[in-house]
């Protein structure tokens, strides 16, 4: 069974114009906004689990080839097959889901956020 959050309580971590953020164990995901030049470094915890996953999306739309967001495991644990993964494209969202027996982050989908759900609130 995944250890984070249990999936009982969706925790929304905001990461505003941070270099770097790093989940945690209570975290369910991530809303990136006001992404820097250089980009935002996501960071997926160590010694994880099956099933373990977390979401993050580009909330505002300012990811970019030049404020990419970077998912990188804390661990050596790969990103589809990788020690890391890039995206560049504005409202970009993603969930990575850690397999234990390939100890690799699958990530679904790649893709921009729907426009339907675009400007998701930040309490």
């Amino acid at each position: 069974m995944p250890s984070n959050s249990q999936q009982t309580i969706q925790v929304w971590t905001p990461v505003i114009a941070a270099a770097s953020h790093a989940f945690s164990r209570g975290d369910f995901g991530a809303f990136v906004t006001e992404i820097p030049s250089g980009g935002t470094i996501l960071i997926l915890p160590a010694d994880s689990v099956d099933g373990d996953w977390y979401d993050w999306t580009d909330a505002d739309g300012s990811c970019s080839s030049g404020s990419p967001v970077t998912m990188q495991a804390a661990d050596a644990a790969t990103i589809q097959g990788e020690s890391s993964f890039d995206w560049t494209a504005a409202y970009s969202w993603a969930r990575a889901r850690y397999d234990a027996d390939t100890n690799n982050w699958v990530l679904r989908p790649i893709a921009p956020f729907p426009a339907r759900v675009r400007r998701p609130r930040l309490w």
